[in-house]
């Protein structure tokens, strides 16, 4: 879905205050990490009770930062979505955790035989 940055900000609110219990306060950090996205990037949101990350989600550095999140939190006790600002619009996408932690594990490993 195509939304501006005014109500990309009011759905993570919405979602925040709805599957967040503890950290709201995470969702700040988001959202000016959300307003330094230039074009053409995209950052992985989960969320889980006790608050949210948002990192980079097509880099080695932010697959592996992600991998290890939803490792930790497991992936049963998630929503994810990813972000991506593309010619000045933000996309969201869900995202199944289960699914993008294979494929994040997989495309690390061809990166590690590659380098």
């Amino acid at each position: 879905m195509e939304k501006t940055k005014k109500e990309l900000i009011a759905w993570m609110t919405k979602k925040v205050n709805k599957l967040v219990k503890h950290y709201k306060t995470d969702l700040q950090y988001d959202i000016e990490a959300l307003e330094k996205m230039e074009d053409g990037d995209s950052r992985l949101w989960t969320l889980r009770k006790t608050g949210t990350y948002f990192f980079g989600y097509g880099t080695a550095d932010g697959m592996d930062a992600n991998v290890a999140v939803i490792e930790n939190w497991g992936p049963e006790n998630i929503k994810a979505w990813e972000i991506g600002f593309y010619n000045g619009e933000y996309h969201v996408f869900v995202v199944d955790p289960v699914e993008y932690l294979q494929l994040a594990k997989r495309s690390l490993e061809a990166l590690k035989r590659t380098a």
